[in-house]
């Protein structure tokens, strides 16, 4: 059972009003967890965890990337979408080309 520690990039109150002004569902329940794990100090990440409904690697994962990168760790994360360096194709091709396999087994 690891106790966790965050590495004060904030203040307690800062962290207080920068968990008031999200909007973002994710990134709210990222900023809750380490305002908990900064406020209550000893308490352990199964507990942390436990409160919040997430996982244990979820709770790990939050406090070491805010540990690494400091208050600004959350800026360019975004999920999913499509890769346009890696894609091959354009939408309009890929759009193209299922159709005419919608077609070939119809």
């Amino acid at each position: 059972m690891k106790h966790l520690k965050t590495v004060s990039h904030l203040s307690d109150n800062e962290l207080l009003q920068r968990l008031s002004k999200e909007k973002d569902l994710r990134a709210f329940r990222d900023w809750q967890i380490i305002t908990a794990v900064q406020t209550n100090k000893g308490k352990k990440a199964e507990e942390t965890a436990s409160v919040f409904g997430v996982s244990l690697s979820k709770v790990y994962h939050t406090i070491q990337q805010y540990n690494q990168l400091g208050p600004s760790w959350r800026t360019n994360r975004k999920r999913g979408g499509r890769r346009e360096a890696r894609s091959p194709m354009t939408l309009e091709e890929e759009s193209k080309m299922l159709k005419q396999i919608e077609n070939r087994h119809c």
